[in-house]
């Protein structure tokens, strides 16, 4: 960098043209669509797939305290490489490539230009034109002094669920919920191996029921699709948007079944009191074959939600499913469940972050919130369910994002957080997603060295890094202090 050797590749950012050297630049491309991570500094513009390695975006205006500048046809992002750390560099536009040799060096003088970023002014010969030269360790630096992150790391203590809430969870059934028309069903958890969209192929097969759709691959198991419209002798619906698969998985002796379930939209994930769980109908379990075995009263009964068995299902569909018996399969099965993980798939603005399933406890609509006095920010206020009080945390002020006009399909998604059972307000609920250990990819070291975002445990690559969701650590979403606090605020409202 101190000699006059080598050569710069040069762009512009406003009317200025800078350069960096091209040991560094492993390629240029056009702006990628990027995933924005939340609590980050203006100038990181999030996290891009390029040819499924995760690149972090910076945006070149704005890392240089540039005003901002919308895209255009001419941008570019300039992929840097240093050590076995890349990020890319967002630009107005490329000039050329110069070459150094008879160039003039000189020491920057205006002071309104940041010497961390840019080392010196390049005078090339024959010319009156400059260009600031930027330093590439200046791009990569590990500390910003400047960027006051007001995120807390802090170390998890282990919380022992008391006897009372042992007590709880034995007297509640935890449901997945879904609609077919106006009509709600629903199926225990623990049947569910996860809920996914509808691929673009399901292979007809001859000889089977109208019911059954297909049959489909999901990662190496081929399993049949029922209609749950037809197999009911409800009519056919289209597939859109909503339309969700949920994969069943059934263990019997003579080895575990997969097959999968299409319906209109999943709606939540219920915990029910099994006393507000009635049994079904005398008329209806004898038309249902005992395929329906209760009633969810919620809402004082205002609202019904029929539970099926999913073992009756099975029995019932008359397919004759292949067991998964033999022990080379079982043994690979095997390995691969103890790579996947499931997680809750949730949309916060333009992104998708993911909580592991384990941490759910339910996920419920939005009811009626109550503010709270003396709370965080970004603590929305309190919610009565099922007679306990619950915190409820906007992730969009917490995250500093825009808040939310269309408020429709909004959920909250009830976490255990150190014993302090909280509330998470989000966008919207899309899906219960199995990913291998493989597809998720720790994160960027720009994100642990320089923005220190612990609260992202990793970023899932889906589909080839097609689509990335960004996976949340909850235990570093809020601090110890702003658990105190939040823990205060309530003891001042039940008090």
């Amino acid at each position: 960098m101190d000699d006059a050797r080598g050569q710069l590749i040069t762009f512009h950012l406003g009317k200025e043209r800078y350069g960096i050297n091209l040991n560094y630049v492993q390629e240029i491309i056009r702006p990628p669509v990027i995933l924005k991570v939340p609590m980050t500094p203006e100038y990181f513009l999030g996290l891009a797939n390029l040819r499924g390695e995760i690149l972090p975006i910076l945006d070149g205006r704005r890392k240089l305290q540039l005003p901002p500048n919308e895209l255009s046809d001419s941008s570019r992002v300039v992929v840097l490489k240093l050590a076995q750390e890349k990020i890319g560099l967002l630009v107005d536009r490329m000039a050329e490539v110069v070459d150094l040799e008879g160039a003039v060096f000189e020491e920057i003088a205006n002071a309104q230009v940041n010497t961390r970023l840019v080392s010196r002014v390049v005078r090339l010969p024959h010319t009156e034109e400059l260009i600031m030269e930027i330093k590439p360790e200046g791009i990569f630096e590990k500390k910003l002094d400047q960027v006051s992150r007001g995120q807390k790391s802090f170390e998890l203590t282990e919380v022992n669920e008391s006897q009372e809430i042992a007590q709880e969870n034995s007297s509640l059934e935890q449901l997945i919920g879904f609609k077919l028309g106006n009509e709600e069903f629903s199926l225990p958890i623990a049947a569910v191996q996860e809920i996914v969209r509808v691929p673009e192929i399901i292979s007809k097969t001859p000889g089977l029921p109208a019911y059954v759709e297909g049959i489909i691959t999901l990662r190496n198991n081929t399993l049949p699709i029922i209609n749950l419209r037809l197999f009911l002798g409800l009519e056919r619906k289209e597939y859109d948007e909503k339309t969700r698969i949920i994969v069943l998985n059934l263990s019997k002796e003579e080895g575990s079944y997969l097959f999968g379930l299409v319906t209109d939209e999943v709606t939540e994930v219920l915990r029910v009191q099994k006393s507000d769980i009635d049994d079904v109908p005398s008329y209806l379990a004898n038309d249902a074959g005992e395929l329906i075995n209760g009633v969810c009263k919620l809402n004082s009964g205002q609202r019904l939600i029929y539970t099926l068995v999913p073992e009756k299902l099975l029995a019932e569909s008359k397919l004759q499913l292949e067991a998964k018996n033999e022990a080379e399969q079982r043994e690979v099965i095997s390995e691969l469940m103890s790579q996947e993980n499931q997680f809750v798939i949730f949309g916060l603005d333009t992104g998708e972050y993911g909580v592991e399933i384990g941490n759910v406890q339910e996920i419920i609509h939005v009811p009626e919130i109550t503010s709270i006095p003396q709370a965080p920010y970004f603590v929305e206020g309190i919610i009565n369910l099922r007679g306990a009080i619950l915190p409820v945390l906007n992730l969009r002020k917490k995250f500093n994002l825009q808040l939310n006009s269309e408020r429709e399909a909004e959920r909250i998604i009830v976490v255990d957080y150190q014993g302090l059972k909280l509330g998470l307000m989000v966008d919207t609920v899309r899906e219960v997603l199995k990913i291998n250990e493989k597809e998720i990819e720790k994160t960027p070291a720009l994100l642990n060295d320089e923005i220190r975002q612990e609260f992202i445990s990793g970023i899932a690559k889906i589909n080839g890094g097609e689509r990335l969701i960004l996976l949340l650590d909850l235990k570093h979403v809020i601090s110890r202090e702003e658990k105190e606090q939040i823990e205060e605020a309530l003891d001042i409202v039940q008090n």
